[in-house]
């Protein structure tokens, strides 16, 4: 995601309205700075990053997708509705 801002993040989804509900700047940038992947299976939420990571990396990358989570819209608690 080199052009922050320009929404270039690519995702793919089986609900591409909850995906576009959920794919915030807020959300952007925190990739951006993460330079990670995630992926929401079921009630589950998986990150992912390439290269060995220290715990601290590691603790961080889990500290980043909870600020994710944080930042989800209210709706995408109720979704469907």
């Amino acid at each position: 995601m080199p052009d922050l801002g320009s929404h270039l993040v690519r995702y793919c989804a089986d609900d591409p309205d909850f995906a576009a509900l959920i794919s915030t700047y807020a959300m952007e940038r925190l990739m951006h700075d993460a330079r990670m992947g995630w992926r929401i299976e079921g009630n589950r939420m998986i990150g992912w990053t390439s290269g060995r990571k220290t715990y601290e990396d590691l603790l961080s990358l889990a500290e980043t997708l909870v600020a994710l989570i944080d930042g989800f819209p209210e709706q995408a608690w109720r979704w469907p509705e």
